[in-house]
């Protein structure tokens, strides 16, 4: 199933390249919008610096850490205040911005997994009324969950009265509850948009996925993480050979990042699918 899967979704994922698109559009907007906000906030010759000592230093890095800590050592409370307000806006543009860009790729997976035809205009009008809010949900309803494990790892380590043994027990609780979170939820989106089901019942369906199938779960994991260390190890080797072209690194990564990020998705949806009719 998983090798037969792989190579059709690489496959499906260049013959509709539409589904390049949406991740394109966030990581532009992203882009736009933070320039935008670290121009109001006069970051701009500080970020010139900073590329200048990465294009120019023999220890990058250190360079630009240190054109960095001269900058913050000037800074004053009513600067951070405004820095930290941006910052704010900037993460709730991009939360809705990314959560909209999100539904509408995964909605022409969805159309492409149920054999109609993938329309980008159609998942903006669409599939974006259907679902967006749906997903909204879901993204809130993930965070509360994740908010009431770390609360309740913190109620299970705070009695302990040894400081060191305190901050060990929440170190490996916190590591095996996100292990566990991150495996749990890790269908969540492919079960929204493959199902008409209510967001809580999609939760408690996604808890019984992780049981039942927890060899599905981990081979996809495994497979989708084991692509992207291979992506990381190609970026490495263009690193050493192209080394002084940093713009062109920047292109490269972002490319890399998008076609496997997309691709992720599609395998993800496509082994979901797979499993849920073979269950049928």
């Amino acid at each position: 199933m998983y090798k037969e899967t792989f190579n059709k979704s690489w496959k499906d994922l260049f013959n509709n390249l539409q589904l390049f698109i949406p991740d394109a559009i966030f990581i532009i907007v992203s882009f736009i919008v933070g320039y935008f906000f670290i121009n109001l906030l006069g970051l701009t010759n500080l970020l010139n610096s900073l590329g200048y000592s990465l294009l120019q230093s023999a220890d990058p890095l250190l360079q630009s850490g240190e054109s960095l800590v001269r900058f913050l050592e000037t800074l004053d409370p009513a600067f951070i205040v405004k820095a930290a307000f941006y910052l704010a806006l900037f993460i709730v543009i991009t939360f809705f911005v990314g959560s909209g860009t999100n539904v509408v790729k995964y909605h022409m997976i969805r159309n492409l997994l149920t054999k109609k035809k993938i329309s980008l205009k159609e998942s903006l009008t669409g599939g974006a009324r259907h679902f967006f809010w749906r997903y909204i949900g879901m993204k809130i309803m993930s965070f509360i969950v994740a908010l009431i494990g770390g609360i309740v790892i913190l109620l299970i380590a705070m009695p302990i009265n040894n400081k060191d043994t305190e901050v060990i027990v929440l170190m490996i609780l916190a590591v095996l509850f996100g292990i566990f979170l991150g495996l749990w939820l890790y269908f969540l989106a492919p079960m929204l948009f493959l199902s008409n089901k209510k967001l809580t019942d999609i939760f408690f369906d996604a808890f019984n996925f992780l049981k039942n199938r927890f060899s599905v779960v981990l081979s996809t994991v495994v497979i989708i993480l084991a692509v992207g260390i291979l992506g990381s190890i190609v970026l490495k080797l263009f690193e050493y050979a192209i080394g002084d072209y940093f713009i062109l690194l920047i292109i490269l990564n972002v490319i890399v990042s998008l076609v496997l990020g997309v691709w992720g998705e599609l395998y993800k949806f496509m082994i979901y699918s797979k499993v849920e009719k073979i269950k049928r």
